[in-house]
């Protein structure tokens, strides 16, 4: 489960980083639970999306500021993913800034 959860949001940031911009993934590990950031310095997400952005079907358009495609699935998967292993996990993005999905695993 885990790699289907990384894969995806490491391949959402390949997607709205420009080139040259950066990604990266930052474990962090205490007796009661795994922290877990992937992010970018990328096109960001509205407030508005992030919202509903773990919904079936729930895409932005971004597709002026990126070359996307996609059928708004991916962030419904990993958020099942997530809850499936009890964890949590929530999105601080700005636009034009970025995107950190912080994924919070209990021991």
């Amino acid at each position: 489960m885990m790699q289907r959860i990384i894969l995806n949001l490491v391949s959402n940031s390949l997607k709205f980083t420009k080139e040259k911009g950066t990604i990266f993934i930052n474990i962090k590990s205490t007796n009661s639970y795994v922290l877990i950031d992937i992010g970018d310095n990328g096109i960001g997400m509205s407030e508005e999306f992030i919202k509903k952005a773990f919904n079936k079907y729930e895409m932005e358009n971004r597709t002026r500021e990126s070359n996307s495609t996609g059928f708004g699935v991916g962030l419904f998967v990993v958020y099942n993913l997530v809850k499936a292993q009890n964890g949590d996990i929530k999105i601080n993005s700005n636009i034009g800034q970025g995107t950190i999905f912080t994924i919070k695993l209990y021991r």
